[in-house]
């Protein structure tokens, strides 16, 4: 049962990431990035730049919509079988802002490794225990 349960959250992670990654692609198709000016940073790394920062406000924002929306259940989650329990009452407007923040951080930076050996230790995502939150098969 707990394999079943990891292969369903690593399904997930990787249905959210793709869709997340499809969204920025198809905003950056849109934006022209030699009109974008950063300084002295040549062509190539302005990309990278620009890149970087619209995925990240992308998967920030994705968060925050799912959040309204299914509660905290990403599509990849919904698409998989899993739900989201949540420890507490409907969260406010701040606490939402906060874990759309802290999963984007915790997904979309250096801390993913940080976030996967806590994974496999305590057998929860690390702003899972940070938020209070369970993720259960539907």
């Amino acid at each position: 049962m707990e394999s079943l349960f990891l292969k369903k959250r690593v399904y997930a992670l990787i249905i959210d990431i793709l869709l997340i990654s499809l969204s920025a692609s198809m905003f950056l198709t849109i934006i022209d990035l030699n009109s974008i000016k950063i300084g002295n940073i040549d062509f190539l790394n302005r990309k990278w730049v620009v890149g970087y920062n619209v995925n990240f406000f992308i998967t920030l924002l994705y968060f925050f919509i799912f959040d309204f929306i299914s509660n905290g259940s990403s599509l990849g989650k919904r698409f998989v079988g899993l739900k989201i329990e949540k420890n507490q009452s409907t969260p406010k407007l701040q606490v939402r802002v906060l874990r759309s923040s802290l999963k984007s951080f915790l997904l979309f930076s250096i801390f993913i490794p940080v976030t996967l050996v806590f994974y496999f230790f305590k057998n929860e995502v690390l702003y899972d225990n940070i938020l209070k939150t369970d993720v259960t098969l539907s």
